[in-house]
């Protein structure tokens, strides 16, 4: 009785091996170059609202830099004790923390973790951001032109340089 018990123990080790434990894969990390680093901070600004003509309301233009070479022109509101007529609007700018040329290792996802669909995926923005072409046919693997066009985008961000780290991946809004 007792050797048919232990053969009833053994026998699903037999049958399909030694169960092994799960273990996490360490994470990938890599060397990124910085030109400079940024940091994205949130502003609010008083965006005047009211008639262009009204020349009484203390208000001045402002260029505020969104990153990527872009820019928006905003009218805002100097004294908002007087004036009514503004909203209160957040604006996402890009703010130096450290001045660049170093270099830092960063987390990235791993090579094997790349799929088609993250590289559609940002191969889209980087087409709506004018990073690659508008007819840019989207490849399933990370070619030299996807590569060089990612660089470009990371340094017109202030992003970490060269490789698809996690803050490269959450500024472009991909899901990994």
């Amino acid at each position: 009785m007792r050797s048919l018990i232990i053969l009833l123990l053994i026998l699903p080790v037999l049958a399909f091996g030694q169960v092994e434990s799960y273990v996490p894969s360490e994470p990938c990390t890599a060397e990124c170059k910085f030109e400079n680093y940024y940091e994205p901070k949130e502003i609010e600004i008083p965006v005047y609202t009211g008639s262009p003509e009204n020349m009484t309301v203390r208000r001045d233009v402002y260029q505020i830099d969104l990153g990527n070479g872009k820019k928006e022109r905003v009218v805002v509101v100097l004294d908002l004790i007087h004036v009514d007529a503004y909203e209160m609007r957040t604006y996402r700018k890009m703010s130096l923390v450290k001045e660049g040329g170093f270099k830092e290792e960063r987390t990235i996802l791993c090579p094997e973790e790349i799929t088609p669909v993250i590289l559609k995926q940002i191969q889209s923005v980087l087409i709506k951001e004018d990073f690659l072409p508008v007819g840019y046919e989207p490849f399933e693997e990370f070619k030299l032109e996807l590569k060089n066009a990612l660089n470009a985008y990371q340094l017109a961000n202030g992003l970490p340089i060269g490789h698809l780290d996690f803050e490269t991946l959450d500024f472009l809004e991909v899901d990994y």
